[in-house]
């Protein structure tokens, strides 16, 4: 082989691991970002988790009260009947 075809090769070989180190730079900078939206839908599930837990507690205390309500307003009621008749 002349010096040429050496020369030729080593471009070569420079060009495939210009390549394979772009590509590689290219998937972990995919990987990260992946990794950042994982981090993303896991902050917004856990939120969401907590919403519906705090709302749920708020609707069974909503529902306790009416109950209480309805006793109340029940009792005062039948107090107010019979005292008029």
């Amino acid at each position: 082989m002349s010096l040429i075809d050496y020369a030729q090769f080593g471009v070569a070989i420079v060009a495939i691991a210009a390549i394979v180190m772009i590509v590689k730079a290219f998937l972990k900078s995919i990987k990260e970002k992946d990794e950042q939206f994982t981090d993303v839908i896991k902050n917004h599930l856990q939120h969401d988790i907590e919403s519906r837990s705090q709302l749920e507690k708020s609707h069974q205390r909503l529902a306790d009260m009416i109950e209480q309500l309805i006793h109340w307003l029940d009792h005062n009621n039948c107090n107010k009947y019979e005292k008029h008749n």
